[in-house]
């Protein structure tokens, strides 16, 4: 079970660095770790700022290192932090790198095993070595950046310099031919073929007095022209996909991605495309086109904020099933009692005794529906059109949608009539005396419900959150603006149409899910094991973008 991100991942993901990162259980490098530190090192400045505080620093024995809060997650594709050093203190002992928990603090990075280290004073790179190492860069000192990176694609580690990438160091070169390779871009690595599965956490080390540095984990803006590094990658990802070649001819996956299409109109209840598509590809719809458009019916009620009528007409065509499924019944009543708040469902709320979740009626086709106030909110009605991709509407001809349900359109809201009594500005209903009662009956009744319902303590607690949530509605001047207005969002009501639509194949012996639907899901699991595997190029796969090309 992950934790919520801090406020600093929030902060790395919205900035776009690293908008790959979608899940709440991923967590980035955002700060140092105060109980990941040798005793020689201070922190400060939240925990960015390190300055030495050791002894005289005359031999390995006075090394110190401190690592970062988090390890770096595959998921990032690359990933990359900056050092500025602030002072190089006495000598300028100070190593920029990465290192697994399980390496020593008290030494600096690259001196031990799974520990990779670029270091101030000689400029080279170490390895598993506190003798010798590796020519790679020019020396660093007071006011310089560095930067440093992992290449989770080909498992490399590198370098910057002052915002360039660092070129290939070779002893013996002038330092003016060091800057002209830099200069040039002339690009490099420090360190390849980086094992697979090992956690590595961000690490700087010091060793002698007056050694202060601080970090940025990508909270400020880099002075390496990093966005652009993961843009460039992400792209060569995207490219290897899309070249991949297929093993079967074109022809067979046309066929293929026929029956994916025509699947997903069916499941979703698109009854005219459906049909029109099936006779242009030469297929055969495996569910009668009048039990399409039944379930059709029912979505386009509730995605216009009809509940009362979308409860009946299921239990009407449906019996039994709500009361097989008594937790889909209760969220589809706590959906209605929303919708009669703001104004899109007012049928209940006049109705003589639907003031209960258990009070149950049909839909009379020639009955005219009464007519939507502007709810608990100021200002005028608003427009209820049922358009989303989830029912692929087949008409909407003079201000009417038509969904190929026969002889049934659904109207605007603000057609039809409103309630008999004088509306009062921001008052629930209206401000409808009678209208207001039914809907505080209406609540109450779904409060009993739920304590009658047999669930688990999990379950129940969360549609305690819910119904608790749709109540606080009642309490707001202006629903478009309050804490719970996520409720009012079209994508609420898409969530338990979708759920009713599943349920009601389900108990007609079709799959719940599209095939397209239940691929694309099988997709996304596999990203997660690849990222879990350590399979960096898996972080730059968006599916959404490549469906898109």
């Amino acid at each position: 079970v992950g934790y919520p991100r801090n406020m600093e991942d929030e902060i790395l993901v919205k900035t776009g660095i690293y908008s790959q990162l979608s899940t709440n259980d991923t967590h980035l490098p955002t700060s140092w770790n105060p109980r990941e530190k040798y005793n020689y090192l201070g922190l400060s400045n939240n925990n960015l700022r390190v300055h030495y505080k050791g002894g005289p620093g005359k031999s390995h024995k006075d090394a110190a290192s401190v690592r970062a809060n988090h390890p770096i997650p595959a998921a990032c594709g690359i990933y990359y932090f900056e050092i500025v050093i602030i002072s190089r203190g006495k000598s300028g002992y100070i190593g920029v790198g990465l290192s697994d928990n399980s390496v020593h603090l008290g030494r600096l990075p690259g001196w031990d095993k799974y520990s990779y280290g670029y270091h101030a004073d000689d400029g080279k790179v170490f390895c598993a070595s506190s003798n010798t190492g590796e020519p790679y860069g020019p020396t660093f000192t007071t006011g310089d950046t560095i930067g440093c990176g992992i290449n989770l694609i080909d498992r490399s580690i590198f370098y910057t310099k002052n915002g360039i990438h660092l070129g290939t160091y070779v002893c013996g070169i002038s330092c003016q031919l060091i800057e002209c390779l830099l200069v040039h871009r002339i690009v490099g690595i420090a360190f390849k073929d980086i094992p697979v599965n090992m956690k590595l956490y961000p690490v700087v080390g010091l060793q002698t007095q007056g050694e202060i540095v601080e970090a940025n984990f990508g909270t400020f803006p880099f002075k390496f022209d990093f966005p652009s590094l993961m843009a460039e990658a992400g792209a060569e990802v995207k490219r290897s996909v899309l070249s991949y070649p297929l093993g079967d001819s074109e022809a067979k996956w046309q066929t293929k991605i026929h029956k994916l299409v025509l699947d997903y109109l069916t499941v979703h209840g698109c009854s005219k495309t459906a049909e029109s598509f099936a006779r242009c590809t030469g297929q055969e719809l495996k569910e009668p086109v009048s039990s399409i458009k039944n379930r059709q019916e029912i979505q386009s009620l509730i995605l216009s904020g009809r509940l009362h009528e979308a409860i009946a007409t299921t239990e009407a065509r449906y019996p039994g099933l709500l009361d097989r499924h008594k937790e889909l019944l209760f969220r589809l009543k706590c959906r209605q009692f929303i919708e009669m708040i703001s104004g899109a469902d007012t049928s209940a709320l006049i109705s003589e005794g639907s003031c209960s979740p258990y009070g149950r009626g049909h839909p009379s086709s020639s009955s005219p529906r009464p007519h939507s106030s502007s709810g608990i909110y100021s200002g005028s009605p608003r427009r209820v059109y049922v358009d989303s991709p989830a029912l692929g509407n087949d008409e909407q001809e003079n201000g009417r949608l038509s969904n190929g349900v026969n002889g049934h359109s659904l109207q605007p809201a603000e057609e039809e009539c409103a309630m008999e009594t004088t509306q009062l500005t921001g008052l629930p209903c209206g401000g409808n005396r009678v209208a207001i009662e039914n809907l505080l009956a209406f609540g109450q009744s779904l409060q009993v419900m739920l304590q009658e319902m047999e669930l688990s303590c999990q379950k129940k607690s969360s549609l305690q959150t819910q119904l608790r949530d749709a109540f606080s509605l009642i309490a707001y001047s202006n629903i478009n603006s309050c804490p719970v207005s996520y409720l009012l969002a079209h994508q609420e009501r898409e969530e338990i149409s979708l759920a009713l639509n599943s349920t009601i194949s389900s108990s007609l012996c079709l799959p719940p899910k599209s095939l397209l639907e239940v691929a694309l899901g099988h997709v996304d699991v596999c990203m997660k094991v690849l990222t879990e595997h350590s399979v960096g190029s898996a972080g730059f796969i968006d599916i959404e973008s490549l469906l898109e090309q």
